[in-house]
């Protein structure tokens, strides 16, 4: 795991928001969004991988996964079950650190 400086001295610019849709030919889906945060709000139980790590969702909880790792999510209930909030976001001045 590495650190990553967030300032928020400014609010961040929204580059996305609404309802993703996962899993719907396949029972997991993997992106990338090397420069946007990701925001999202789980209404079903599956797992999010970030990176080489692989978090437990389930209905209630959030996610804020930085730029850059490749992220994959399942259902644990098969396809058309993943519908996740979410919103992609551009932190001002965000510094990643190693």
């Amino acid at each position: 795991m590495h650190e990553v400086v967030l300032p928020l001295s400014e609010p961040p610019v929204v580059a996305d928001i609404g309802v993703g849709v996962h899993g719907v030919t396949t029972l997991e889906d993997v992106f990338l969004l090397p420069d946007l945060w990701q925001l999202h709000l789980y209404g079903y139980e599956g797992a999010v991988e970030v990176g080489d790590v692989v978090h437990r969702i389930a209905p209630g909880r959030a996610s804020l996964i930085p730029p850059a790792p490749r992220c994959a999510t399942g259902t644990a209930a098969g396809p058309n079950t993943s519908t996740p909030t979410c919103a992609s976001t551009a932190p001002p001045n965000a510094v990643p650190r190693r």
